[in-house]
């Protein structure tokens, strides 16, 4: 399966994507908290996106920071071609 095959297919992780485009850079407590969903799922997901390289998570002390890794992605359909992505750092 593609990444964004993956992502597609989960509510949650377009959701997390989501929030953290929209917010830029916070902590995961507040990203699961965006998101209405519990710590450990955001946990799995957030590994996911940071392993496909769209999401960078860090600490710094205690927090663990997670932002966007692009200024725009963009998933497209092409009739007849398939499916592109692009991702703009």
């Amino acid at each position: 399966m593609d990444d964004y095959e993956e992502i597609l297919a989960s509510k949650r992780a377009i959701r997390v994507l989501s929030i953290a485009a929209e917010c830029g850079e916070l902590t995961i407590t507040e990203l699961v908290r965006k998101a209405g969903i519990d710590h450990l799922a955001g946990d799995i997901i957030v590994r996911r996106l940071v392993e496909f390289g769209l999401l960078i998570d860090e600490y710094q002390g205690n927090n663990r920071l997670i932002k966007p890794s692009f200024r725009s992605y963009q998933i497209r359909f092409i009739k007849n071609h398939g499916v592109e992505t692009q991702l703009v750092h």
